[in-house]
């Protein structure tokens, strides 16, 4: 018989080679859980620290309840302390369990995912408008409401805000909130005991089923079988719908056209990822939850090297600030912001060379390569090149301001005073650097 250490290996492999997750989130929360024992019906869990620990109940509790069934075939109860701590009676953590943060529902929402917490930016704008028109009028003429896009964009805080606003405009309002993959086990249960009935109460009587990553019911013929019955029906009782997806539902393969086409009919929302200015504004309001403040710089740079994945967003800044918990006197800028962050931030961007971002700069800039690296003193030739040496030394591997010199044959304290000099104007957040670097980005992606 396998022990817990066993078990617990072979959950965070299954977690790990899911997909669910990007190896970055995988690195920064699952693999800082220190011990794992399963005791009876519970799954008792060790974290270094509160940030880890707050990460994993509000975030990946279904994520791991759901990888254990699949390797051990029994449902556990997931509790989380903090490493040195004893664990608690069973008695006592299925007291706790049971009594989640919204009454009356197993559904443990985070209470910062409202609708006022939700950080709104071009790419994600529609998404808040209709989930919250949808939040007003549920059964509405948004129904059902489908968001898609990547993992971390926004959809799951967006289902919780329906679900808060809901609960606080309308009390009675029946609610279900769930994963497909808890869906489905809740299934496979009730085939198993024999309790359908019990089952279909659940999800046919309330006024509003909210599922996350429907995908996954995919290629699971009785599950998908059993809820094209429930979503008619809700439907036909004219109750709302909310699904969310990786993908649009035309392209959700091994499921049944007939889902295809009722997940369809309603309205259909595309989240993709956010823009800068709203990276920066989602970190900022991530720091005033989490009651710390850090400079401009530091913002700026994970909001410049972590683009496709707000939780990557906010697992950097959690990093930051625990780091900041344990080095109280050490001052974070950009420097210790990227050395701290060397795990975290990828390097799949630092593949430029320099012919590529001398090119770019000069494109943007109008001007030849022989005026961008010459003598002249001209302003029009001199703003291109501190450009150019910030960007190299950014987006060139190895690029240290002693390499721009020699690539460029200019003096150290000429490159450095021109990467200071950029950097001294995206941290006064001038506008007119920070829309510069970034169409000279998009040439350098280009």
């Amino acid at each position: 018989m396998k022990n817990s250490i066993q078990v617990w290996r072979e959950v965070k492999e299954r977690i790990k080679n899911s997909g669910a997750i990007s190896e970055v989130q995988y690195n920064t929360w699952i693999d800082f859980i220190t011990e794992a024992e399963f005791k009876n019906n519970i799954l008792y869990l060790w974290v270094p620290n509160s940030v880890v620990k707050t990460a994993i109940e509000e975030r990946y509790v279904d994520l791991i309840t759901t990888s254990v069934f699949k390797t051990t075939k029994k449902e556990y109860m997931l509790y989380v302390l903090l490493t040195g701590t004893k664990a608690p009676e069973e008695i006592e953590v299925i007291e706790k369990i049971n009594n989640p943060i919204i009454k009356n529902d197993e559904t443990k929402l985070n209470p910062k995912y409202t609708f006022e917490n939700f950080v709104v930016g071009n790419s994600n704008r529609f998404a808040h408008a209709y989930a919250l028109s949808v939040a007003e009028q549920p059964g509405g003429r948004f129904n059902p409401l489908y968001l898609y896009g990547k993992s971390g964009l926004g959809k799951t805080h967006l289902c919780h805000s329906i679900c808060h606003f809901m609960r606080q405009t309308k009390e009675n309002t029946r609610i279900v909130y769930v994963s497909s993959e808890k869906y489905t086990i809740d299934f496979i249960a009730s085939l198993q005991n024999k309790t359908q009935d019990v089952f279909r109460e659940k999800y046919r009587n309330l006024d509003i089923l909210i599922v996350d990553d429907i995908q996954f019911i995919a290629g699971k013929e009785s599950t998908v079988e059993e809820f094209f019955h429930t979503f008619n029906y809700l439907y036909e009782n004219g109750k709302q719908i909310v699904l969310t997806s990786d993908k649009p539902p035309k392209d959700i393969d091994n499921i049944d056209e007939r889902l295809k086409q009722r997940f369809g009919m309603g309205l259909t929302i595309d989240i993709t990822p956010p823009d800068f200015e709203t990276r920066v504004a989602i970190l900022k309001n991530k720091a005033k939850d989490l009651d710390v403040s850090f400079s401009d710089e530091v913002y700026v740079y994970i909001a410049d090297n972590i683009k496709s994945n707000i939780r990557e967003l906010e697992g950097a800044l959690n990093k930051l600030t625990a780091f900041k918990e344990i080095n109280p006197n050490i001052i974070i800028n950009e420097s210790t912001c990227a050395d701290i962050l060397k795990e975290t931030v990828s390097d799949e961007e630092i593949n430029y060379s320099y012919d590529i971002v001398k090119t770019a700069v000069c494109k943007y800039f109008h001007i030849t390569e022989e005026e961008l690296t010459g003598k002249s003193r001209r302003k029009e030739y001199v703003v291109p090149r501190q450009y150019c040496f910030y960007l190299c030394e950014k987006y060139v591997k190895k690029a240290t301001s002693i390499a721009i010199g020699r690539e460029f044959e200019k003096d150290h304290s000429t490159i450095i005073y021109g990467i200071n000099k950029i950097k001294d104007e995206i941290k006064n957040k001038n506008q007119k650097t920070l829309t510069i670097i970034e169409d000279i980005k998009a040439l350098m992606h280009n």
